[in-house]
């Protein structure tokens, strides 16, 4: 399994579904990721995230459907698989009595590298988290942060396709977070295809190509909306005691919700793209004192939000 090209499918999954006992982990789950990819999981806990990462690192076998990394199954070619995967469990298994360079020897020995590789292997991965002057430090004399860059640096043991990622963030502070999202960047610009759940919505962000909402096992589609930008916020100077009535019955207008400022702001969802002037027209010929009105972008928990609104309606 080398040189994936580009946009060729790296991770591949149909109907995947886990069963424990009565209880039903992953249901009927299907996608597709593509090389040099970052993917995002984002659900509640217990959605199911951990488990579709167990799956993919060949420590699960699910009950029906498949899952394929680089075309290869991951039950029957387990072995094939796990050469090309890098995972960092959500518990990481730092050994504190280890050394940095005893803790890659370790994992790089696992991963079947020789000596001579072995040496290069670390040179490089410390220079890349930027832990080479603590290559001799004890883990437990390591901060927290420096110690997921070293869980993260075994990883890359190997050289793998795909990184497997569960919650890599959690505990750290804003500095530390900053620099694994930076090496996250960094994989992605070398062809590395990721796969990272993360409970810190607003991190995944900046570094996802895209995002996958899982809730009760199965996959949460997001509404599609035809159009522009569909959010709109409008402050009004002076709003009449009427105002939510106003707004909720100008065409156009498909729901309303106060924001703050004691009912000045207001967030518009509006039925599209098209009706964008025609509804700020409607509200400036109603008499309403407008000082602002501008577009929103929804960030990943509001998506979320209503995704699950949509998938429960």
């Amino acid at each position: 399994m080398t040189g994936f090209g580009a946009g060729e499918s790296v991770v591949t999954v149909e109907k995947l579904s886990v069963v424990f006992g009565r209880f039903r982990a992953l249901s009927d789950v299907t996608f597709s990721l593509p090389k040099g990819t970052v993917v995002g999981l984002v659900g509640p806990n217990g959605a199911g995230k951990t488990t579709l990462m167990r799956v993919l690192a060949t420590l699960l076998v699910p009950a029906s459907g498949s899952a394929a990394v680089g075309g290869c199954d991951v039950v029957k070619m387990a072995g094939q698989v796990r050469g090309e995967i890098g995972y960092l469990p959500d518990f990481g298994g730092i050994y504190q009595d280890m050394r940095a360079r005893e803790y890659l020897s370790f994992f790089a020995a696992a991963y079947g590298l020789r000596p001579v590789e072995i040496g290069e292997y670390i040179e490089r991965v410390l220079a890349l988290v930027g832990l080479t002057d603590r290559i001799d430090d004890f883990v437990e004399n390591l901060s927290l942060g420096m110690r997921l860059k070293l869980a993260f640096a075994r990883t890359l043991a190997g050289d793998p396709s795909l990184l497997i990622l569960d919650e890599p963030l959690a505990g750290l502070d804003h500095v530390a977070r900053g620099d694994m999202l930076d090496l996250l960047s960094d994989m992605r610009s070398r062809g590395k295809t990721i796969i990272i759940s993360s409970h810190l919505l607003s991190d995944l962000e900046k570094v996802c190509d895209r995002i996958l909402f899982l809730d009760g096992g199965a996959l949460v589609r997001e509404p599609v909306r035809e159009g522009e930008t569909v959010l709109y916020e409008l402050e009004t100077a002076d709003p009449p005691e009427n105002l939510l009535e106003i707004l909720e019955t100008v065409n156009g207008v498909l729901s309303v919700e106060t924001q703050a400022g004691a009912g000045r702001l207001h967030r518009l969802e509006l039925s599209s793209g098209d009706e964008i002037s025609p509804v700020l027209r409607a509200l400036l010929d109603r008499g309403l004192d407008v000082v602002m009105w501008r577009p929103v972008k929804e960030g990943l928990e509001e998506r979320f939000r209503r995704a699950l609104k949509e998938d429960e309606s």
